[in-house]
């Protein structure tokens, strides 16, 4: 009889359960945006408490199996997540809002992830509205103004060039570095990063957040995480951005009239003789033509179309020839070439970046695949960047709770350089001699190659070199979750990461106009230099991490993560150069006859680094927050006995919106989110020490008696240990009108010891100095952000502003005692000390270089009072002045090889004695800014939108050497900019520019 009723249980329960499977109906239903009423393509939809789930297409459409009552999660990035429960329609026309919470964001952390409003230290999450919307060759530069306490800097207008990042204005004297950049977990660089492929970019900026990176931390890590598969039918989609290059509209220089007459004008109140003027380049008169006796030759005369005027001459005036007054008398004529070079060097260019991708998956595995073409030609002739970019990755459940995810990413990319250099296609080329023709022919197809790579046509220079640049990278990694139990995952991931640059150059034999206008024509250079260049680095990283997050009591809210890592690189470099090939036909380094030993090498290297790390974090009820993390490093390139590092972080944080009191108080009608934290913690650095330096260094002393040998270059230093920065935190997360307005606020206190500095060590000991940790540097500052939904109208209509503001001081507490006051010392680059003239305690004090208690990169220079206008007002002023800069004097001294003149410059006498020297130097200002930041704002309205973005950066003063050599007319025969015809005259004698002189910066009395 039991078993009769069990067989008619089993059989109702069956029967109930087919009723319920087949009473599952196919639902199917349409996404759109709120703001466009547009279809949203790659919604994921889930069955609530369950895994199954799809995606909508490119049509927003998407069909599911549901049962009534089911609910219906759809999630889709930068839109609020919407819940909606089957009822008894078979078709859904659902509506997504975009987020306007910035409080609620999912945010990455190191080694995993957290909504914002349980993060209680300093972490900034970029809006990717900023990777959409324009062509990137490096998405570095997406950083620049976008992210409070982050200074972004151009050094190069270089395509596909990394901008130089500082975070909180840096950490270390000597070498503050950029930020540790993880993507997905694996350390590397992002030059090669397709923006489209980039789900997300965050910067830990604290020592709370950033300590669980440990010792490589201290400038802050910047996390970005790729994109991945998504569960749906496959997806396939194309973008196409494109940018149009221009080069900023800079300073305009003189015409061939201008130019002529100024520079001889120089000359004259320089007094130098008609002879010598005449023979100067570009302004100089041919000798033998117009009745000049000595001048410039038969190349010049070739090239330069000028000449001293007779009435022989007069047809030239229909060749487009001009004439101009010669300040030592008599008449030029001449030819206007002026910015026909320039003209060659820029050019407009057009940027396109093509991506497509290819992405899909069910509840099983899902799969995401792309590729990226992006191409950028430089303004500047020459220049350029591509780049070939391709990712594949995966994730499949072998079992409901273990998953397997892989990924590959390549990369190959050329980036080529500018003709000579950067600085001197903006000096030199720009300042050209107009009176230059850059063709040799009329039809304009032999290019004059002038005097220089640089002081000629680029067109010739660029047509005598091959130049290569391969830069070749590929990623692939593999992770292994498992679900062991409820709370608990373990994650095991291994990454492999091969970087290779192969380099190829061959300089063809060159001539100078001079060679090519000599009787025979002969070359400048046949040297044929060729060199080639490989480096490959090889980096291996394994982690495994068990991690546990629980509720307990639906208050207390409990995770944890302990882990291990391991870190390895090699690297090897090899370069093979030689010179005085037989012919320009074979660029190849094999057809070269001489090889110099310092240029033809290979080196090797290795480092690893074994750590430890944890994180733990608590909630109590959405209200009282506290995380704490760790991480143990020990780095192969410190001495076994200081070795080790340990660098913990502890946060704690209050979401005072979710108090009983504050949401009955009238404030919370205001103010939404109210989150004060505070946060400590310490990193370490060794970025700026070699990998074998606390071994002792050693060099190559060449061939004694036909006998190679080597000698010890630096000492044995293995004492030497981790630079350590401990930083204070304290912020506030706030949310008003309903966390439509979000600002976020952070003072910090960041003091780095044992900083890594250079101790002077007396000449008997071989050596000119060791490296020490005897140095503190402070940075504090203050940091805010704020993010403003301000219309978000039903209709399509959206406006988002946001801004960004940050102020940073720095100072140096502690340096190696050397026994001078402050401690004080050259620093790096042109930071030398110098003494100056104190008016306040009317001494002698030194300043600039390193000392305690002072900035890094104040400046220091002389100051112009005023323009002398006449000579009573020079013996006035400066009778009695000894100028000993310049080494000339006033009407009442007999010193140097000049007088003070109307025109010259009256600098301050700081000391008062009728001296001009280096003491007499003022305070001018900070290389390093005081505030930066920036600011934006978003409108779109139904699938049309606009952006615009700016950044700024003040409190700082910028030396402008441009400006200062081209009015210091370089050697004496360069162009000037368009000042210099405010320059003092008799008749000019109101303005701050003063009398022009020949070659001002190097010889001018």
């Amino acid at each position: 009889m039991k078993l009769a009723w069990l067989r008619i249980g089993m059989f109702i329960s069956f029967f109930l359960s087919a009723i319920v499977g087949f009473s599952q109906a196919k639902i199917s239903g349409r996404i759109l945006a709120g703001e466009s009423n547009k279809p949203l393509d790659g919604v994921n939809i889930l069955l609530k408490g369950t895994k199954r789930g799809t995606a909508t297409d490119a049509n927003g459409d998407f069909t599911i199996a549901a049962n009534a009552k089911d609910v219906l999660v759809c999630s889709y990035t930068g839109y609020q997540v919407l819940e909606v429960t089957v009822g008894t329609e078979s078709r859904l026309n659902l509506v997504m809002t975009q987020a306007t919470d910035k409080m609620s964001e999912v945010v990455v952390v190191g080694y995993g992830t957290q909504n914002r409003r349980n993060i209680t230290s300093a972490i900034a999450k970029l809006d990717n509205k900023v990777l959409e919307n324009a062509p990137r060759a490096n998405v570095g530069s997406a950083l620049q103004g976008t992210i409070s306490g982050l200074q972004v800097v151009n050094a190069t207008g270089q395509p596909g060039a990394s901008p130089l990042i500082l975070l909180r204005g840096g950490a270390s004297i000597n070498n503050p570095g950029s930020p540790l950049v993880v993507i997905d977990g694996i350390i590397r660089s992002y030059n090669d990063i397709a923006s489209e492929d980039i789900a997300s970019i965050e910067l830990l900026k604290d020592a709370a957040a950033t300590s669980i990176y440990g010792a490589r931390a201290n400038n802050g890590v910047i996390l970005i995480t790729t994109r991945q598969g998504k569960t749906g039918v496959a997806q396939i989609s194309y973008k196409f951005t494109g940018g149009y290059n221009q080069r900023r509209k800079g300073y305009t220089y003189l015409n061939a009239h201008d130019y002529i007459y100024y520079n001889r004008l120089g000359n004259f109140n320089s007094g130098r003789t008609l002879s010598q003027v005449n023979t100067s380049r570009g302004y100089g008169l041919p000798a033998g033509v117009g009745g000049v006796t000595t001048g410039t030759g038969a190349a010049d005369l070739a090239i330069f179309d000028i000449r001293k005027y007779d009435a022989s001459m007069n047809d030239l005036f229909s060749k487009g020839w001009d004439t101009v007054g010669d300040p030592y008398g008599g008449t030029i004529i001449f030819k206007d070439h002026g910015g026909e070079i320039e003209d060659l060097v820029f050019r407009n260019t057009y940027t396109q970046d093509h991506y497509v991708n290819v992405t899909g998956g069910n509840d099983k595995g899902k799969y995401f695949a792309s590729f990226d073409y992006y191409n950028e030609p430089g303004v500047i002739v020459g220049s350029s960047y591509k780049r070939y970019s391709g990712v594949l990755n995966g994730s499949y459940k072998v079992k409901p709770n273990i998953e397997i995810s892989t990924g590959v990413n390549l990369s190959t990319s050329s980036q080529l350089g500018v003709n000579g250099s950067e600085v001197n296609n903006l000096y030199r080329n720009l300042s050209i001699w107009p009176t230059m023709n850059p063709w040799l022919d009329s039809a304009k197809t032999k290019p004059n190659p002038g005097n220089g790579v640089n002081d000629g046509n680029p067109l010739y220079w660029l047509g005598k070199q091959d130049r290569s640049d391969e830069i070749d990278r590929i990623t692939a990694n593999a992770s292994v979750k498992w679900d062991f139990l409820p709370g608990f995952y373990f994650k095991a991931t291994g990454s492999g990461y091969l970087a290779e640059q192969i380099d190829q150059s061959f300089q063809r034999a060159t001539q100078t106009y001079t060679n090519i206008f000599s009787n025979p024509p002969s070359y400048s250079n046949t040297a044929r230099a060729s060199v080639a260049y490989n480096s490959r680095s090889f980096q291996q990283q394994f982690t495994g991490n068990l991690n546990y997050d629980k509720i307990f009591a639906k208050k207390h809210h409990v995770t944890a993560m302990v882990g291990a890592e391991y870190y390895g690189i090699k690297d090897m470099v090899m370069q093979v150069s030689g010179t005085n090939a037989p012919t320009d036909d074979i660029s190849t380094v094999n057809a070269s006859t001489t090889f110099v030993a310092g240029s033809n090498y290979s080196t090797k290297s290795e480092y690893r680094m074994i750590s430890a790390l944890s994180r733990v974090g608590y909630v109590f009820d959405q209200r009282f927050i506290i995380n704490g993390s760790f991480r143990m490093d020990a780095a192969s390139s410190l001495a076994k006995d200081n070795r080790n590092g340990f660098f913990p972080g502890v946060s704690a944080g209050w979401n005072m919106q979710n108090e009983k009191f504050f949401r009955n108080s009238k404030v919370s009608n205001v103010v939404s989110t109210l989150k004060p934290r505070i946060s400590y913690g310490q990193n370490g650095n060794i970025a700026g020490l070699d990998r074998y330096e606390v071994q002792g260094t050693y060099g190559s002393v060449g061939l004694y008696n036909n006998n190679a040998g080597f000698l010890n270059t630096s000492v044995v230093n293995s004492d030497l240990r981790w630079e350590k920065s401990k930083t204070t935190d304290v912020g506030a997360d706030i949310g008003l009108l309903r966390d439509r307005v979000t600002i976020i606020f952070d003072y910090y206190d960041r003091r780095t010891s044992d900083l890594l500095t250079n101790l002077a060590l007396p000449g008997y000991t071989g050596f000119s100095s060791v490296r020490t940790n005897l140095g503190t540097y402070q940075n504090k500052g203050y940091e805010f952000t704020v993010n403003a939904n301000v219309l978000n109208n039903p209709n399509g209509l959206r406006i988002d502003v946001s801004a960004n503001a940050s102020y940073v001081k720095n100072k140096i507490l502690q340096l190696p005692y050397n026994g001078q006051p402050n401690n004080r010392q050259n620093g790096a680059g042109a930071a030398n000390l110098i003494q100056i003239y104190d008016p306040n305690s009317k001494q002698l004090v030194w300043v600039s270089g390193l000392q305690e208690g002072q900035p890094l990169g104040a400046i220091y220079a002389f100051k112009q009072e005023s323009i002398f206008t006449s000579d009573a007002e020079i013996t006035k002023l400066a009778g009695n002045r000894r100028d000993v800069v310049a080494q000339i004097s006033g009407p009442g001294v007999n010193y140097g090889t000049g007088k003070i003149a109307p025109g010259d410059v009256n600098w301050r006498d700081v000391d008062k004695n009728d001296t001009i020297d280096s003491r007499d130097q003022v305070y001018i200002g900070n290389i390093f800014p005081r505030w930066t930041g920036g600011f934006s704002a978003n409108v779109s309205y139904k699938g049309l939108s606009l952006s615009a973005r700016f950044e700024f950066a003040l409190g700082h003063t910028i030396y402008n050497d441009l400006v200062a050599r081209t009015l210091g007319n370089y050697q004496g025969t360069f162009n000037y900019i368009d000042w210099q015809k405010n320059a003092w005259s008799p008749t000019n004698t109101n303005t701050d520019i003063p009398k022009v002189y020949y070659a001002d910066q190097v010889a001018a009395p």
